[in-house]
């Protein structure tokens, strides 16, 4: 299992992107990856942890699924649905297509041991 955070100031909805960068995704292949959203206060420009005042457990999705759902994004290419400029090159996944944390639950405990 592999967990990816992302930093927001903003709680965050089924549109927005999960992002796994692309640098280790051809030898790193975990089965499962989870995602979680920290949302921060835009104004808090502290570096340490506790500037994080909620963790969003959004869910996961598995290899063969973020491989047929998942779309890659280059460096410095522009998302034209809101205008950021990609800073890494990376696999996205939209929120709304993740496995809900509740379902990846019964996933993980029917795995064999």
């Amino acid at each position: 299992m592999d967990v990816k955070t992302k930093d927001r100031t903003v709680p965050p909805k089924n549109g927005y992107d999960c992002s796994i960068p692309l640098y280790n995704h051809d030898f790193q292949k975990p089965n499962f990856y989870i995602f979680i959203s920290l949302e921060r206060d835009p104004k808090d420009d502290s570096k340490g942890i506790e500037r994080y005042k909620t963790a969003y457990i959004l869910g996961g999705i598995d290899q063969e699924g973020l491989d047929s759902l998942g779309w890659v994004w280059k460096l410095g290419e522009k998302d034209p649905s809101n205008g950021t400029v990609c800073k890494m090159s990376c696999i996205n996944i939209k929120m709304g297509d993740l496995i809900p944390s509740r379902e990846m639950l019964d996933v993980f405990q029917s795995q064999p041991k």
